[in-house]
């Protein structure tokens, strides 16, 4: 399972492999990386043992068409919008999110590899889901924004990881 010599992972997908390899201490391989074979983007091998990631977002078709639009006529790509928060309803909200026809189908295609771990990372293309996504990681006066309840995995899949937003500690240069 590897990709052709001159593959090369997508911007997003080098993120969370970035992401990934920082927070469990692995070196990820590309595996698919937006090859459409219905292979998961990236492989490794842990203590468990082999280990799998698809790296994916909600669509956004109509986001996509005007970001092409933008760039063909040298246009910026600005995005903005607005969604109903459901405040603490957070966890309920991703769990619907990982219920959805694009994302069973990718949760389908973890499934159908071998594999001792599965990890489903999720990034935003459109204002709406990555409002979500940030409220997992959004910190307010060293609290979070809301007490998140548990979110229901789907089955077969370890982790799901949600692409928020971060910022170091000034304090801490290693943080």
């Amino acid at each position: 399972m590897s990709n052709r010599p001159d593959a090369t992972a997508s911007r997003e997908e080098e993120i969370a492999f970035l992401a990934m390899e920082e927070v469990l201490g692995v070196s990820i391989t590309l595996a698919d990386a937006g090859g459409g074979s219905k292979m998961p983007d990236g492989v490794w091998t842990s203590a468990v043992g082999r280990c799998i990631v698809e790296v994916t977002s909600p669509p956004a078709k109509e986001l996509m068409a005007e970001w092409a639009r933008a760039k063909r006529e040298g246009e910026a790509q600005p995005e903005s919008g607005s969604v109903s928060l459901r405040l603490n309803q957070l966890a309920d909200v991703c769990t619907e999110l990982l219920g959805t026809d694009w994302a069973i189908d990718n949760i389908e295609k973890l499934r159908a590899q071998p594999a001792e771990e599965r990890h489903l990372f999720l990034f935003a293309r459109s204002y709406d889901a990555g409002n979500y996504f940030y409220r997992l990681s959004d910190p307010q006066d060293g609290e979070r924004t809301e007490q998140i309840k548990e979110i229901v995995l789907p089955d077969g899949i370890s982790d799901v990881w949600f692409r928020g937003r971060a910022s170091r500690d000034p304090q801490d240069p290693h943080a």
